[in-house]
């Protein structure tokens, strides 16, 4: 009996040591260098190369599940990603970064989701985007930014999906359109606006389809098309006015 507990227990000793190993390029340079538990299990610290010898990845490594600090750079040197793993997924902050060192992506994990405020980045620095996670949905206001940092758009989501008061504005800051969503489809009124702020159009929308009223302005404010719509398709009667306002065609559509 003794002796069947000192065998068991070189064999638990011997699985648990470390061997480390390592792979090269053809030039010679090291690709990869790390340990192994069990044959086969990643351990440890494993660090990855480019081939002309720039570090590439820095991960800590738990019986083959990323667990700990990770950090992986571009050829160039510069840092391409920062955080930490738990059981092999995200969690916490992570940072992403271009290759000319300006920052790409902020963003909070938990379990492997993303989960709170998140920014990401144009490549000359400007904002992008900006949002709330949770359990990996988009859930609340989203931001987007143009290449200048002039916010572009601001859409709300529930549950990762379009869900409320949607807005598109010009580079001028001049709001462009203006709408309402529900379960990711447009619903109710949706109002489109000249650059100079005059009204363009007025469309209804039902279940993601233009469904009721729709009229059109010139940008002198004189009313343009009118007509109604029925699942995306026109019906009735639909009129063009000159620049005047005056009625100049009519055109009528079967209801299907």
């Amino acid at each position: 009996m003794k002796y069947n507990l000192i065998f068991i227990l070189l064999l638990f000793l011997t699985s648990c040591q470390e061997e480390k190993k390592a792979e090269y390029y053809n030039n010679g340079n090291k690709k990869t260098e790390g340990a192994f538990v069990q044959d086969s299990l990643k351990q440890g610290l494993w660090v990855s190369w480019y081939e002309d010898g720039t570090v590439e990845d820095s991960s800590y490594w738990e019986k083959n599940k990323l667990n700990g600090h990770s950090v992986s750079y571009h050829q160039n040197g510069q840092k391409a990603s920062e955080g930490n793993y738990k059981n092999g997924k995200r969690t916490g902050q992570w940072k992403w970064w271009f290759d000319n060192g300006n920052l790409e992506e902020e963003s909070n994990w938990e379990n492997g989701e993303a989960n709170g405020y998140s920014r990401i980045f144009h490549r000359n620095g400007k904002r992008r985007s900006e949002a709330t996670f949770v359990n990996g949905f988009m859930d609340g206001e989203l931001k987007l930014y143009d290449k200048q940092g002039q916010l572009s758009e601001i859409t709300h989501y529930k549950n990762g999906k379009k869900s409320g008061k949607a807005e598109l504005f010009y580079p001028t800051g001049k709001k462009e359109v203006e709408g309402y969503f529900k379960d990711d489809k447009q619903e109710g009124t949706f109002k489109e606006y000249y650059s100079n702020g005059a009204i363009k159009s007025e469309t209804d929308w039902k279940n993601g389809l233009m469904d009721g009223n729709f009229t059109s302005y010139r940008k002198n404010g004189n009313l343009w098309i009118k007509g109604a719509l029925k699942n995306g398709k026109r019906v009735g009667k639909w009129i063009e006015y000159d620049k005047d306002g005056n009625p100049i065609e009519e055109t009528k559509y079967e209801n299907e």
